[in-house]
């Protein structure tokens, strides 16, 4: 045990310090029982919460235990069922709070709060593994509270933005679901830069597949450049990346606000890609998305596409609704009366269609 562990267990009264042991010594064997334990320990706070002094004494012996896992070198694994524990144990003790009194701002709040401020202060040493389960904890903290003090506020941006560059990839992922709800701000590094334009810049240049993954996730797709770093990942190494463009970010793009190129772009990357799941997940997205953005009408769809210049990206998209829908225009579909009135999209499902 270090200096540092053994003065804060020499501060914490041994019944309560036993109490919160007891959950982490249980949570450490499997998941199954993570619930229960975290339940436990929420009772354990609200029974602790009587008094600042309390509430000093719960949060020290959470603090003891914590050290004993940042500490973990071995068993990575045991470590992150004890963080998903841990983690787990901060957002039930906010939601539960919120649930209660509709605050959201009482003990709870404040040894969430607390944690926070302890996680930041350490954020930058040089252990890795410690970087990125400090981490954890403020990616945690970030996403179970609607807002902030100033002093946590101040720390967290002067924090975290070094992190969006830290050599451990794991570090980088979790600062960038820390940094997502952030993006319009700038950042804290001297530049003109927001989050936003960091962003993009890991999305485009990062080698770890994981950070990719995680910005593509989180990034909001509301200026020009965002939205071509976006659909650049239709070009990723990594299959499950580019079916992640077409599962996720372009179904919350409105195909109407695309340049016809960019639509064009969209569809022969899809339907070429050289992944079966991609190509579905391209034709689903087509189906579910942007079919009904033009009232479920094949011939407005065909108005958002250059069939003209772009002939066979149209022509390729129209094979893949007839893939999918064999009958989608039965015998009777192209009468004396539709041929008096051709419009390029018409005829060109009616040359599809041959």
């Amino acid at each position: 045990m270090s200096t540092t562990s053994k003065a804060i267990a020499d501060a914490v009264p041994p019944e309560l310090l036993a109490q919160v042991c007891s959950a982490f010594a249980e949570a450490q064997h499997h998941s199954a029982g993570h619930r229960k334990a975290v339940h436990g320990l929420v009772r354990l706070q609200q029974s602790w919460s009587e008094s600042p002094e309390h509430e000093q004494s719960f949060f020290l012996a959470m603090l003891h235990c914590l050290h004993h896992v940042l500490a973990v070198r071995k068993h990575e694994e045991l470590a992150g069922r004890l963080m998903r524990f841990f983690v787990g144990f901060l957002v039930r003790l906010v939601e539960g709070e919120r649930g209660g009194n509709g605050s959201g701002n009482g003990s709870g709040m404040r040894f969430v709060e607390n944690m926070m401020l302890y996680a930041l202060d350490n954020v930058d040493c040089k252990d890795r593994q410690v970087r990125a389960r400090l981490c954890q904890i403020v990616v945690a903290g970030v996403n179970s509270v609607d807002e902030l003090s100033d002093a946590v506020w101040e720390l967290f941006r002067a924090k975290m933005t070094p992190r969006l560059d830290d050599r451990e990839a794991a570090v980088r992922v979790h600062a960038v679901h820390a940094m997502a709800r952030l993006q319009a701000l700038p950042v804290e590094d001297g530049t003109n830069q927001t989050v936003l334009d960091r962003f993009i810049d890991l999305l485009q240049h990062d080698p770890s597949t994981d950070v990719r993954r995680a910005v593509l996730l989180q990034i909001d797709a509301v200026t020009p450049a965002a939205v071509e770093a976006v659909l650049s990942r239709m070009r990723d190494v990594d299959p499950h990346i580019r079916r992640l463009v077409y599962t996720q970010k372009l179904p919350e793009m409105d195909v109407l606000r695309l340049a016809v190129e960019e639509r064009d772009l969209v569809l022969k990357t899809g339907l070429t890609d050289r992944d079966d799941a991609v190509k579905r997940a391209c034709v689903e997205m087509v189906f579910s998305h942007w079919l009904p953005r033009t009232n479920s009408n094949l011939v407005q769809f065909l108005t958002c596409l250059d069939v003209v210049g772009n002939r066979d990206v149209a022509d390729s998209a129209l094979h893949a609704f007839f893939a999918v829908l064999p009958r989608l225009f039965p015998a009777d579909a192209f009468p004396p009366a539709y041929f008096e009135h051709l419009t390029v999209e018409t005829a060109f499902i009616l040359r599809a269609y041959c």
